[in-house]
Protein backbone atom coordinates (compact mmCIF):
# COMPACT_ATOMS: atom_id res chain seq x y z
CA UNK A 1 0.00 0.00 0.00
CA UNK A 2 1.44 3.34 -1.08
CA UNK A 3 -0.35 6.62 -0.33
CA UNK A 4 0.44 9.86 -2.13
CA UNK A 5 0.00 13.03 -0.07
CA UNK A 6 -0.41 16.34 -1.90
CA UNK A 7 -1.32 19.47 0.00
CA UNK A 8 1.02 18.95 2.95
CA UNK A 9 4.70 18.41 3.58
CA UNK A 10 7.35 18.93 6.24
CA UNK A 11 9.54 21.47 4.48
CA UNK A 12 7.45 24.60 3.91
CA UNK A 13 8.48 26.45 7.06
CA UNK A 14 4.81 26.65 8.01
CA UNK A 15 4.51 24.47 11.12
CA UNK A 16 0.75 24.22 10.71
CA UNK A 17 1.30 22.50 7.38
CA UNK A 18 3.99 20.32 8.96
CA UNK A 19 1.59 19.38 11.76
CA UNK A 20 -1.05 18.41 9.20
CA UNK A 21 1.42 16.30 7.22
CA UNK A 22 2.73 14.28 10.16
CA UNK A 23 -0.62 13.97 11.91
CA UNK A 24 -2.27 12.83 8.65
CA UNK A 25 0.27 10.02 8.35
CA UNK A 26 -0.36 9.05 11.96
CA UNK A 27 -4.10 8.91 11.30
CA UNK A 28 -3.83 7.04 8.00
CA UNK A 29 -1.76 4.40 9.77
CA UNK A 30 -4.84 3.72 11.89
CA UNK A 31 -6.51 2.46 8.69
CA UNK A 32 -3.55 1.08 6.77
CA UNK A 33 -0.85 0.29 9.36
CA UNK A 34 1.68 -1.00 6.82
CA UNK A 35 1.32 1.87 4.37
CA UNK A 36 4.18 3.72 2.73
CA UNK A 37 3.90 7.42 1.93
CA UNK A 38 5.01 9.88 -0.74
CA UNK A 39 4.70 13.66 -0.43
CA UNK A 40 3.49 15.17 -3.71
CA UNK A 41 4.08 18.78 -2.83
CA UNK A 42 5.84 21.97 -3.83
CA UNK A 43 9.56 22.55 -4.04
CA UNK A 44 12.19 22.29 -6.74
CA UNK A 45 13.91 18.94 -6.44
CA UNK A 46 13.10 15.49 -5.04
CA UNK A 47 14.34 14.66 -1.58
CA UNK A 48 13.62 12.33 1.32
CA UNK A 49 12.22 13.41 4.69
CA UNK A 50 12.98 11.39 7.82
CA UNK A 51 10.38 11.33 10.60
CA UNK A 52 9.57 9.19 13.62
CA UNK A 53 5.94 8.45 14.50
CA UNK A 54 5.50 6.49 17.68
CA UNK A 55 8.45 4.12 17.70
CA UNK A 56 8.64 3.71 13.94
CA UNK A 57 10.98 5.48 11.56
CA UNK A 58 9.78 6.59 8.12
CA UNK A 59 11.75 7.76 5.10
CA UNK A 60 9.27 9.66 2.94
CA UNK A 61 10.14 10.79 -0.59
CA UNK A 62 8.99 14.25 -1.62
CA UNK A 63 8.27 14.54 -5.35
CA UNK A 64 7.48 18.18 -6.18
CA UNK A 65 5.10 19.07 -8.99
CA UNK A 66 6.28 22.18 -10.81
CA UNK A 67 4.29 25.02 -12.36
CA UNK A 68 7.31 27.03 -13.52
CA UNK A 69 8.04 28.35 -17.02
CA UNK A 70 10.29 25.43 -17.95
CA UNK A 71 7.63 23.00 -19.15
CA UNK A 72 10.31 20.51 -20.24
CA UNK A 73 11.03 19.47 -16.67
CA UNK A 74 9.92 15.88 -16.16
CA UNK A 75 8.03 16.83 -12.99
CA UNK A 76 6.29 19.79 -14.60
CA UNK A 77 2.51 19.60 -14.45
CA UNK A 78 2.23 19.75 -18.25
CA UNK A 79 4.41 16.65 -18.70
CA UNK A 80 2.67 14.70 -15.94
CA UNK A 81 -0.74 15.56 -17.34
CA UNK A 82 0.29 14.68 -20.90
CA UNK A 83 1.56 11.29 -19.69
CA UNK A 84 -1.75 10.70 -17.90
CA UNK A 85 -3.69 11.44 -21.07
CA UNK A 86 -1.52 9.04 -23.07
CA UNK A 87 -2.22 6.34 -20.53
CA UNK A 88 -5.95 7.05 -20.70
CA UNK A 89 -5.92 6.83 -24.49
CA UNK A 90 -3.58 3.90 -25.07
CA UNK A 91 -3.96 2.04 -21.79
CA UNK A 92 -1.48 -0.64 -20.73
CA UNK A 93 0.35 -0.44 -24.04
CA UNK A 94 1.72 2.97 -23.02
CA UNK A 95 2.72 2.18 -19.44
CA UNK A 96 6.22 0.86 -20.11
CA UNK A 97 6.98 3.64 -22.60
CA UNK A 98 5.74 6.52 -20.45
CA UNK A 99 7.11 5.29 -17.12
CA UNK A 100 10.43 4.30 -18.72
CA UNK A 101 10.98 7.84 -19.91
CA UNK A 102 9.80 9.62 -16.76
CA UNK A 103 10.64 8.38 -13.25
CA UNK A 104 8.01 10.73 -11.79
CA UNK A 105 5.28 9.04 -13.78
CA UNK A 106 6.59 5.64 -12.69
CA UNK A 107 6.33 6.73 -9.05
CA UNK A 108 2.80 8.06 -9.53
CA UNK A 109 1.72 4.79 -11.14
CA UNK A 110 2.95 2.90 -8.07
CA UNK A 111 0.65 4.92 -5.77
CA UNK A 112 -2.54 3.19 -4.66
CA UNK A 113 -4.41 6.09 -3.04
CA UNK A 114 -4.24 9.86 -2.78
CA UNK A 115 -4.82 11.60 0.57
CA UNK A 116 -5.18 15.34 -0.02
CA UNK A 117 -5.48 17.89 2.80
CA UNK A 118 -4.93 21.08 0.75
CA UNK A 119 -2.92 22.77 3.49
CA UNK A 120 -5.96 22.50 5.74
CA UNK A 121 -7.56 25.74 4.56
CA UNK A 122 -6.63 26.29 0.90
CA UNK A 123 -9.64 24.63 -0.77
CA UNK A 124 -10.94 28.17 -1.31
CA UNK A 125 -10.25 31.29 -3.32
CA UNK A 126 -9.85 33.34 -0.12
CA UNK A 127 -6.07 33.44 -0.69
CA UNK A 128 -6.47 34.29 -4.37
CA UNK A 129 -7.52 32.35 -7.45
CA UNK A 130 -4.00 31.34 -8.47
CA UNK A 131 -3.51 29.10 -5.44
CA UNK A 132 -6.94 27.54 -5.92
CA UNK A 133 -6.40 26.94 -9.64
CA UNK A 134 -3.06 25.20 -9.13
CA UNK A 135 -4.44 23.12 -6.28
CA UNK A 136 -7.48 22.17 -8.35
CA UNK A 137 -5.30 21.19 -11.30
CA UNK A 138 -3.25 18.88 -9.09
CA UNK A 139 -6.41 17.27 -7.71
CA UNK A 140 -7.69 16.72 -11.23
CA UNK A 141 -4.36 15.15 -12.21
CA UNK A 142 -4.89 12.25 -9.79
CA UNK A 143 -8.33 11.71 -11.23
CA UNK A 144 -6.90 11.46 -14.73
CA UNK A 145 -4.45 8.87 -13.39
CA UNK A 146 -7.49 7.07 -11.89
CA UNK A 147 -6.27 7.24 -8.31
CA UNK A 148 -8.90 7.09 -5.54
CA UNK A 149 -8.70 10.44 -3.77
CA UNK A 150 -9.50 11.01 -0.10
CA UNK A 151 -10.08 14.58 1.04
CA UNK A 152 -8.67 14.60 4.56
CA UNK A 153 -10.17 16.86 7.28
CA UNK A 154 -10.04 20.42 6.01
CA UNK A 155 -12.08 23.57 5.49
CA UNK A 156 -14.17 23.77 2.30
CA UNK A 157 -14.68 27.34 1.12
CA UNK A 158 -15.53 30.10 1.31
CA UNK A 159 -15.96 30.31 -2.45
CA UNK A 160 -16.17 33.94 -3.52
CA UNK A 161 -16.65 33.21 -7.23
CA UNK A 162 -19.31 31.06 -8.84
CA UNK A 163 -16.94 29.20 -11.15
CA UNK A 164 -14.68 28.35 -8.21
CA UNK A 165 -17.60 26.80 -6.35
CA UNK A 166 -18.66 24.81 -9.42
CA UNK A 167 -15.13 23.49 -9.93
CA UNK A 168 -14.84 22.60 -6.25
CA UNK A 169 -18.12 20.70 -6.45
CA UNK A 170 -16.90 18.78 -9.51
CA UNK A 171 -13.68 17.77 -7.74
CA UNK A 172 -15.59 16.58 -4.68
CA UNK A 173 -17.87 14.40 -6.80
CA UNK A 174 -14.83 12.26 -7.63
CA UNK A 175 -13.81 11.67 -4.01
CA UNK A 176 -13.65 8.34 -2.22
CA UNK A 177 -14.23 10.23 1.06
CA UNK A 178 -14.81 13.86 2.03
CA UNK A 179 -13.72 14.57 5.59
CA UNK A 180 -14.73 17.94 7.06
CA UNK A 181 -12.94 19.37 10.08
CA UNK A 182 -15.91 21.48 11.20
CA UNK A 183 -19.66 20.98 11.41
CA UNK A 184 -20.50 23.89 9.12
CA UNK A 185 -18.29 22.43 6.39
CA UNK A 186 -19.94 19.05 6.79
CA UNK A 187 -23.38 20.64 6.49
CA UNK A 188 -22.28 22.66 3.44
CA UNK A 189 -20.96 19.61 1.62
CA UNK A 190 -24.13 17.65 2.31
CA UNK A 191 -26.24 20.57 1.12
CA UNK A 192 -24.07 20.84 -2.00
CA UNK A 193 -25.06 17.25 -2.85
CA UNK A 194 -28.64 17.43 -1.58
CA UNK A 195 -29.92 15.72 -4.74
CA UNK A 196 -27.22 13.03 -4.70
CA UNK A 197 -27.51 10.97 -1.49
CA UNK A 198 -24.69 8.60 -2.47
CA UNK A 199 -22.29 11.55 -2.54
CA UNK A 200 -23.68 12.84 0.75
CA UNK A 201 -22.71 9.54 2.35
CA UNK A 202 -19.07 10.17 1.46
CA UNK A 203 -18.98 13.20 3.75
CA UNK A 204 -18.00 12.80 7.40
CA UNK A 205 -17.18 15.17 10.22
CA UNK A 206 -13.68 14.64 11.65
CA UNK A 207 -11.87 17.19 13.88
CA UNK A 208 -8.54 18.57 12.65
CA UNK A 209 -5.88 15.85 12.57
CA UNK A 210 -3.35 18.16 14.30
CA UNK A 211 -5.16 17.43 17.57
CA UNK A 212 -3.32 14.08 17.60
CA UNK A 213 0.14 15.43 16.68
CA UNK A 214 2.84 14.27 19.09
CA UNK A 215 4.78 16.85 21.10
CA UNK A 216 8.51 16.10 21.44
CA UNK A 217 9.97 17.09 24.82
CA UNK A 218 13.33 18.86 24.76
CA UNK A 219 15.46 21.06 26.98
CA UNK A 220 17.19 24.32 26.10
CA UNK A 221 17.78 27.68 27.84
CA UNK A 222 14.20 28.80 27.09
CA UNK A 223 12.46 25.73 28.53
CA UNK A 224 14.82 25.83 31.51
CA UNK A 225 13.93 29.49 32.16
CA UNK A 226 10.20 28.76 31.90
CA UNK A 227 10.54 25.83 34.29
CA UNK A 228 12.32 28.06 36.79
CA UNK A 229 9.59 30.71 36.54
CA UNK A 230 6.95 28.04 37.09
CA UNK A 231 8.76 26.77 40.19
CA UNK A 232 8.62 30.32 41.49
CA UNK A 233 4.85 30.42 40.99
CA UNK A 234 4.76 32.53 37.83
CA UNK A 235 2.04 32.17 35.18
CA UNK A 236 3.38 31.70 31.63
CA UNK A 237 1.43 33.07 28.67
CA UNK A 238 2.24 32.32 25.05
CA UNK A 239 1.46 34.69 22.18
CA UNK A 240 1.69 33.78 18.50
CA UNK A 241 2.06 36.75 16.15
CA UNK A 242 1.14 36.07 12.52
CA UNK A 243 3.58 37.52 10.03
CA UNK A 244 0.91 37.32 7.33
CA UNK A 245 -1.45 39.56 9.31
CA UNK A 246 1.41 41.77 10.53
CA UNK A 247 2.22 42.66 6.90
CA UNK A 248 -1.40 43.07 5.77
CA UNK A 249 -1.71 39.75 3.94
CA UNK A 250 -0.26 38.88 0.55
CA UNK A 251 -1.52 42.15 -0.90
CA UNK A 252 -0.02 44.14 2.04
CA UNK A 253 -3.16 46.28 2.26
CA UNK A 254 -5.21 44.58 4.99
CA UNK A 255 -6.18 41.72 2.70
CA UNK A 256 -8.41 40.04 5.31
CA UNK A 257 -10.31 43.15 6.36
CA UNK A 258 -9.21 43.46 10.00
CA UNK A 259 -10.95 46.27 11.89
CA UNK A 260 -7.84 47.24 13.84
CA UNK A 261 -4.12 47.69 13.19
CA UNK A 262 -2.73 44.22 13.83
CA UNK A 263 0.79 45.27 14.86
CA UNK A 264 -0.64 47.64 17.48
CA UNK A 265 -3.15 45.00 18.60
CA UNK A 266 -0.58 42.29 19.37
CA UNK A 267 1.57 44.81 21.20
CA UNK A 268 -1.41 45.75 23.38
CA UNK A 269 -2.28 42.10 24.02
CA UNK A 270 1.34 41.46 25.04
CA UNK A 271 1.39 44.46 27.39
CA UNK A 272 -1.92 43.40 28.94
CA UNK A 273 -0.62 39.90 29.69
CA UNK A 274 2.54 41.37 31.20
CA UNK A 275 0.45 43.74 33.33
CA UNK A 276 -1.47 40.67 34.55
CA UNK A 277 1.83 39.41 35.96
CA UNK A 278 2.62 36.84 33.27
CA UNK A 279 5.92 35.66 31.94
CA UNK A 280 5.36 36.10 28.20
CA UNK A 281 6.72 33.92 25.38
CA UNK A 282 6.36 35.03 21.75
CA UNK A 283 5.92 31.86 19.69
CA UNK A 284 6.35 31.92 15.89
CA UNK A 285 4.58 29.19 13.93
CA UNK A 286 5.79 30.06 10.43
CA UNK A 287 9.54 30.34 9.94
CA UNK A 288 11.18 31.83 6.83
CA UNK A 289 12.92 29.42 4.47
CA UNK A 290 13.73 32.08 1.89
CA UNK A 291 12.80 35.60 0.84
CA UNK A 292 9.64 34.12 -0.69
CA UNK A 293 8.30 33.62 2.83
CA UNK A 294 9.15 37.14 4.01
CA UNK A 295 5.54 38.27 4.20
CA UNK A 296 4.55 35.16 6.13
CA UNK A 297 7.39 35.07 8.64
CA UNK A 298 6.05 34.92 12.17
CA UNK A 299 9.63 35.08 13.43
CA UNK A 300 10.17 38.55 11.98
CA UNK A 301 6.78 39.73 13.28
CA UNK A 302 7.54 38.36 16.75
CA UNK A 303 10.90 40.15 16.79
CA UNK A 304 9.27 43.45 15.87
CA UNK A 305 6.61 42.90 18.53
CA UNK A 306 9.30 42.15 21.13
CA UNK A 307 11.11 45.38 20.24
CA UNK A 308 7.87 47.34 20.57
CA UNK A 309 7.07 45.76 23.94
CA UNK A 310 10.58 46.33 25.34
CA UNK A 311 10.40 49.98 24.28
CA UNK A 312 7.33 50.31 26.52
CA UNK A 313 8.40 47.87 29.27
CA UNK A 314 12.22 47.69 29.31
CA UNK A 315 12.21 45.18 32.19
CA UNK A 316 9.44 42.96 30.82
CA UNK A 317 9.71 39.23 31.48
CA UNK A 318 9.47 38.45 27.78
CA UNK A 319 11.08 35.64 25.78
CA UNK A 320 11.20 34.90 22.06
CA UNK A 321 11.23 31.33 20.76
CA UNK A 322 13.72 31.96 17.96
CA UNK A 323 15.82 28.77 17.99
CA UNK A 324 15.65 26.10 15.29
CA UNK A 325 12.74 24.14 16.68
CA UNK A 326 10.78 21.42 14.93
CA UNK A 327 6.99 21.55 14.71
CA UNK A 328 6.82 18.86 17.42
CA UNK A 329 9.11 20.90 19.67
CA UNK A 330 7.09 24.08 19.12
CA UNK A 331 4.03 22.12 20.21
CA UNK A 332 5.87 20.96 23.34
CA UNK A 333 6.91 24.56 24.06
CA UNK A 334 3.33 25.80 23.70
CA UNK A 335 2.33 23.03 26.11
CA UNK A 336 4.56 24.62 28.78
CA UNK A 337 2.25 27.67 28.82
CA UNK A 338 -0.62 28.27 31.22
CA UNK A 339 -2.50 30.38 28.67
CA UNK A 340 -2.11 30.98 24.94
CA UNK A 341 -3.33 33.44 22.30
CA UNK A 342 -2.59 33.04 18.62
CA UNK A 343 -3.47 34.13 15.10
CA UNK A 344 -2.09 31.01 13.43
CA UNK A 345 -4.85 28.49 13.92
CA UNK A 346 -2.54 25.52 14.30
CA UNK A 347 -0.60 27.28 17.03
CA UNK A 348 -3.94 27.42 18.87
CA UNK A 349 -4.59 23.74 18.13
CA UNK A 350 -1.16 22.95 19.59
CA UNK A 351 -2.35 24.62 22.80
CA UNK A 352 -5.90 23.26 22.92
CA UNK A 353 -4.79 19.70 22.17
CA UNK A 354 -2.58 19.81 25.28
CA UNK A 355 -5.42 21.27 27.39
CA UNK A 356 -3.78 24.70 27.49
CA UNK A 357 -6.49 27.41 27.64
CA UNK A 358 -6.31 29.38 24.40
CA UNK A 359 -7.98 32.10 22.37
CA UNK A 360 -7.80 32.47 18.62
CA UNK A 361 -7.41 36.01 17.26
CA UNK A 362 -9.04 35.10 13.97
CA UNK A 363 -8.89 36.47 10.44
CA UNK A 364 -11.21 33.90 8.82
CA UNK A 365 -14.15 31.65 9.61
CA UNK A 366 -11.98 28.54 9.87
CA UNK A 367 -11.14 29.38 13.49
CA UNK A 368 -14.76 29.20 14.59
CA UNK A 369 -15.37 25.76 13.12
CA UNK A 370 -12.19 24.25 14.55
CA UNK A 371 -12.68 25.75 18.03
CA UNK A 372 -16.32 24.59 17.95
CA UNK A 373 -15.13 21.05 17.20
CA UNK A 374 -13.71 20.85 20.73
CA UNK A 375 -16.38 22.94 22.42
CA UNK A 376 -14.35 26.16 22.60
CA UNK A 377 -16.18 28.38 20.13
CA UNK A 378 -16.62 31.19 22.66
CA UNK A 379 -12.83 31.67 22.68
CA UNK A 380 -12.63 32.79 19.05
CA UNK A 381 -12.09 36.55 18.74
CA UNK A 382 -12.71 37.73 15.18
CA UNK A 383 -10.30 40.55 14.36
CA UNK A 384 -12.55 41.48 11.44
CA UNK A 385 -15.08 42.67 14.02
CA UNK A 386 -14.67 44.92 17.03
CA UNK A 387 -12.08 47.47 18.05
CA UNK A 388 -8.60 46.72 19.33
CA UNK A 389 -9.68 47.65 22.85
CA UNK A 390 -12.60 45.22 22.69
CA UNK A 391 -10.31 42.42 21.49
CA UNK A 392 -7.81 43.04 24.29
CA UNK A 393 -10.65 43.01 26.82
CA UNK A 394 -11.86 39.65 25.52
CA UNK A 395 -8.36 38.18 25.74
CA UNK A 396 -8.12 39.49 29.31
CA UNK A 397 -11.48 37.93 30.19
CA UNK A 398 -10.38 34.56 28.76
CA UNK A 399 -7.13 34.76 30.69
CA UNK A 400 -8.95 35.33 33.95
CA UNK A 401 -11.24 32.36 33.21
CA UNK A 402 -8.47 30.01 32.10
CA UNK A 403 -9.09 27.48 34.89
CA UNK A 404 -12.65 26.93 33.67
CA UNK A 405 -11.49 26.45 30.08
CA UNK A 406 -8.78 24.00 31.14
CA UNK A 407 -11.33 21.83 32.94
CA UNK A 408 -13.49 21.78 29.82
CA UNK A 409 -10.54 20.83 27.62
CA UNK A 410 -9.49 17.98 29.91
CA UNK A 411 -12.84 16.34 29.18
CA UNK A 412 -13.33 17.24 25.52
CA UNK A 413 -9.86 16.84 24.00
CA UNK A 414 -9.51 13.08 24.70
CA UNK A 415 -12.95 12.59 23.17
CA UNK A 416 -11.98 14.50 20.01
CA UNK A 417 -8.71 12.59 19.66
CA UNK A 418 -10.55 9.29 20.00
CA UNK A 419 -13.12 10.39 17.41
CA UNK A 420 -10.41 11.30 14.89
CA UNK A 421 -8.77 7.88 15.12
CA UNK A 422 -12.07 6.03 14.93
CA UNK A 423 -13.20 7.95 11.85
CA UNK A 424 -9.96 7.16 10.03
CA UNK A 425 -10.34 3.47 10.84
CA UNK A 426 -13.70 3.59 9.02
CA UNK A 427 -12.33 4.97 5.76
CA UNK A 428 -13.63 3.03 2.74
CA UNK A 429 -11.35 1.04 0.45
CA UNK A 430 -11.64 3.75 -2.17
CA UNK A 431 -13.06 2.54 -5.44
CA UNK A 432 -12.63 5.04 -8.24
CA UNK A 433 -15.66 7.31 -8.60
Amino acid sequence: MKIGMPGASLDTGNYGVSALAEASIKCLLERWPEAEFVFLASGRAPKVTEIVIGHRHYSIPNLPIRFCRNIFLKNHYVNLFAAAMLLRIFGKRAISIVSGRNAYVKEILSIDRIADITGGDSFTDMYGTRRFIQGGMVKYLWMVYRKPIYFLPQTYGPFRRGWVQRWAKFLLTKAAAILCRDRSGYDSVRQMFASRPLLQQKAAYVPDVAFVLDAHPFADPLTDALAEHRQNGAVTAGLNVSGLLYHGGYTQNNMFGLKTDYAHLVKQVALMLLDEGCVLVLVPHVFPLSAVYGLESDLEACRKTADAVFSARPNAKLYLADAHYSHNQIKYLIGRCDFFAGSRMHSCIAALSQCVPAVGIAYSGKFQGVFDSVGQGEYVIDARQGTGEQIVDRVRHAFKNRSEQRQSLQTLIPQAQKEICEQFRRLPDGLIA
